[in-house]
């Protein structure tokens, strides 16, 4: 059955770069409806074992469904009329499907490709990406415990009450001004504070809300980029 077959419905066109990505759905268009009240999805199945994968024969790798939905009419459409177009549709879509599983082999062999050319430009971004940040030194540790011991001073000797000092040191590989579209945290943010009473010392840090020690501080700094921005808390007195 073709497109120009003068049928109560349209049978959607078979897009190859949508099949190999192993989820489509071909919506019919149906007269009588604005809606489109009948679908046939294709689905790959995820196996991810390789074992799995070639004990299983390819026409069970992959999966029909057939899905309608009622209403949607067009307003001058008689409902009854609609519905058989509908009815006709899903038929057509059972044809539609056993055309589509004759041709299983080759959209698996068409899919596994995809799946191989995927992997490789994967790997060469992560493998780009690595390079950036191998390529961004990361902080000495006796350069994390110096600026460590700064906050902690800093706190001590500040007379504000529940003195709080920051640091925030740039993640390796990355800008301290995200891209566009970028909605990952390109820094980390430690703060160092006393909670102590007023004359007292006892010193918190925290890290993403919760209240970390200094070791993990320390540990955490060492594998961020050499490259950092301090608050300091500081003296509101002469």
């Amino acid at each position: 059955m073709s497109n120009t077959d003068k049928r109560p419905f349209t049978r959607p066109i078979v897009s190859l770069d949508r099949v190999v990505h192993g989820n489509v759905e071909f919506k019919y268009d149906v007269d009588g409806f604005w809606s489109n009240p009948c679908s046939l999805y294709m689905r790959r199945k995820f196996i991810w074992r390789e074992e799995e994968l070639e004990a299983t024969a390819v026409v069970d790798r992959w999966e029909f469904e057939i899905r309608h939905s009622s209403g949607g009419y067009d307003s001058d459409a008689d409902p009854l009329k609609s519905d058989r177009n509908m009815a006709l549709a899903m038929l057509d879509a059972y044809e539609f499907a056993q055309e589509l599983k004759d041709n299983l082999p080759y959209y698996e062999q068409m899919y596994q490709l995809r799946e191989e050319q995927e992997q490789i430009a994967t790997e060469k971004r992560r493998a780009e990406r690595q390079a950036v940040i191998d390529a961004d030194p990361a902080m000495p540790e006796s350069v994390a415990k110096d600026i460590i011991a700064q906050l902690r001073d800093d706190v001590k000797t500040s007379d504000k009450y529940y003195a709080t000092s920051a640091i925030e040191v740039r993640k390796r590989g990355e800008s301290w001004e995200p891209e566009k579209n970028c909605y990952h945290k390109t820094y980390e943010r430690f703060l160092c504070r006393n909670v102590g009473y007023t004359g007292t010392a006892r010193i918190q840090w925290r890290c993403s809300g919760e209240v970390v020690s200094e070791k993990y501080v320390i540990e955490q700094m060492c594998g961020l980029a050499n490259d950092y921005k301090l608050e300091l808390a500081g003296r509101t007195t002469a």
